[in-house]
């Protein structure tokens, strides 16, 4: 037994060790490739031909705009390694998949259209529960001719921190394309 002490006072200071140290990982390209419409459509069950586009009067266009300005990093889980995003190289991605999920529906991204939407960042964690990962995510919109300002949110979980924010991101995007006041400012005249 007293043979055995120093093995194991040394690997409960290498845990001690790992832990402290930790791993740590920036989300944005592990959500990125998790947040794609094809990958969304898997894990939702949706087929890309029920998609209902938007009914616009005419060519319907729209420009995304970053204002997002934080640029320190931010933790968004933190367990035996960390989990850290940038919110606005986050909104970029945010953006992205926004864009992809608009283009499904018909609508172009034009950056010098007139119908702006300014998109920003609430909220992003992740809270660790046993066997899942439960995930929060805030959107920021702001309609600058409607005067209309909204924060989205969703969450869900799942047993991997990366695709579980990936879906909350999604749930969050969905709930915003499908708000009757968004719905009617992209399908109005320019």
């Amino acid at each position: 037994m007293i043979k055995r002490l120093p093995c194991f006072c040394l690997l409960i200071a290498l845990a001690l060790c790992l832990s402290s140290c930790g791993l740590h990982f920036h989300d944005d390209p592990q959500v990125a490739e998790a947040l794609t419409p094809k990958n969304m459509d898997y894990a939702f069950d949706y087929e890309p031909s029920s998609i209902k586009p938007y009914k616009c009067q005419a060519p319907c266009q729209i420009a995304l705009v970053n204002v997002e300005k934080r640029t320190e990093k931010y933790v968004i889980w933190d367990t035996v390694y960390v989990v850290s995003y940038t919110p606005q190289k986050f909104t970029e991605t945010v953006i992205r998949y926004m864009g992809d999920e608009f283009v499904r529906r018909g609508i172009k991204l034009n950056s010098d259209c007139q119908k702006r939407i300014m998109v920003s960042l609430g909220e992003a964690r992740v809270d660790f529960r046993p066997y899942s990962q439960k995930s929060h995510f805030e959107l920021k919109i702001d309609i600058p001719d409607l005067n209309y300002q909204k924060t989205y949110k969703g969450s869900d979980a799942t047993n991997d921190v990366f695709v579980a924010l990936a879906y909350a991101v999604h749930h969050t995007v969905m709930e915003f394309m499908q708000d009757p006041v968004v719905v009617k400012y992209i399908e109005s005249k320019p």
